[in-house]
């Protein structure tokens, strides 16, 4: 063979190593593209997105979905010429829409480009507005001044407020009747010549200054219509017309477009927890009664239950959930708490272990599993997990387990 063969050879061989080597990395490429499409775009358990029924340990699948479609909220059907948004009233100078100043816990907006960044961009912050003297704006800053000691009952995100400002001191006795356009809950309070704001009670006479309409946006029901807004506005509007007075509306649309984007994570969220606790020998209910008020829990028409603030952190039934009776006696107690209503529902569940661990040092007591059988560790650590999962997809959904958006609906 000669010497340029071989150097033929050689160079042939090489550009084929080359090219295996090359062929081999692309090939390692595509197999990882495919492991990372495979990997990362399979969706993940939610505890939320799957139904939650009452908590049982033995045999009950909480993660099965339901068949049946029903939606918390049922789509609202406005007629076109009451709504609100095409209604002209709402662009009179009278209806002025508040704004509302960036909440400081709200996560901001992050641009795609900056997902990656490590300083979270700051809340823009609002200054005050100063209103012209004479402008609508500063009429309802000067009557927003008078204290309002009714604000604890208003949730400005899930109510309706409209406020209605008289230029002067107006009598008044029949006010519009809003019960025909809504079945949801309202108050009317009035400020009177006093300065002083009244819950409004029919039938009574009142010199006003101003008055202030609240109706709830959502409750159990669901969420009000367009077209009830767009009717219960008109009729202020028309009240307003004939009393030399302004109104002025709160920025209902924001507040439903939260709402709806919280809903829906709500028609799941429910979760309910359920154990008992049986003992050896029955007990009186003034036993339970003095024995588990020594643990801080109250007696409430029949039911023994642990309440911090207007929290019910939970309550003890009789074995079926149903009041206790004075003259009957028990040994075995039923322990429920709903946890969708609990800030911390881990909380509530530490607080329901160290009742059933105090019962059981003073009596011989065992806990039980809602099917009734002896509650172990593995049990309890099942509880927890699922507790915890299920309070931080809450979280990341932006739903507040415990508040009052959850407590209005349920």
């Amino acid at each position: 063979m000669s010497m340029d063969t071989i150097q033929l050879t050689i160079i042939a061989a090489v550009v084929a190593l080359i090219l295996l080597t090359i062929s081999y990395y692309l090939y390692q490429e595509a197999k990882f593209k495919k492991m990372v499409e495979n990997n990362f775009n399979q969706s993940t358990h939610d505890v939320i997105i799957d139904e939650n029924k009452t908590f049982t340990l033995d045999g009950v699948d909480t993660n099965k979905q339901t068949t049946q479609d029903n939606a918390i909220l049922p789509k609202d059907v406005a007629l076109a010429e009451n709504s609100l948004d095409d209604d002209p009233l709402f662009d009179m100078q009278e209806a002025v829409t508040i704004v509302t100043k960036p909440v400081a816990d709200e996560t901001p907006y992050v641009p795609v480009q900056d997902l990656f960044a490590t300083k979270t961009p700051e809340v823009e912050k609002v200054e005050e507005v100063i209103h012209p003297e004479h402008s609508v704006e500063a009429f309802f800053a000067d009557i927003h001044k008078v204290g309002f000691p009714f604000a604890d009952q208003i949730n400005c995100e899930l109510d309706f407020v409209v406020d209605i400002g008289f230029e002067e001191l107006r009598k008044i006795k029949v006010l519009p009747e809003i019960s025909q356009f809504t079945d949801k809950p309202f108050k009317i309070y009035v400020l009177d010549k006093n300065n002083q704001w009244l819950l409004f009670n029919r039938g009574e006479k009142y010199v006003a200054r101003a008055l202030k309409f609240v109706v709830q946006l959502v409750d159990n029901e669901g969420l009000i219509s367009q077209a009830s807004l767009s009717n219960i506005y008109n009729e202020w509007h028309k009240f307003v017309m004939q009393n030399e007075a302004h109104i002025y509306r709160s920025d209902y649309e924001a507040s439903i477009s939260k709402i709806q984007h919280q809903i829906k994570h709500l028609e799941k969220i429910e979760l309910n927890l359920s154990l008992f606790i049986i003992t050896q020998e029955s007990y009186s209910y003034s036993d339970l009664i003095r024995f588990f008020g020594g643990l801080g829990l109250i007696e409430s028409n029949g039911f023994l239950q642990l309440a911090e603030g207007n929290q019910v952190v939970f309550k003890i039934s009789a074995e079926n959930g149903s009041a206790f009776k004075s003259a009957n006696s028990y040994n075995l107690l039923q322990i429920t708490a709903c946890l969708h209503k609990q800030k911390d529902p881990h909380y509530a569940i530490e607080k329901i272990f160290d009742c059933a661990e105090k019962v059981m040092q003073n009596f011989e007591a065992r806990l039980l599993t809602s099917n009734r059988n002896i509650l172990g560790q593995k049990d309890y650590d099942a509880i927890t997990l699922h507790v915890k999962k299920y309070a931080d997809n809450a979280k990341q959904n932006g739903v507040e387990l415990g508040g009052e958006l959850i407590n209005r609906v349920f």
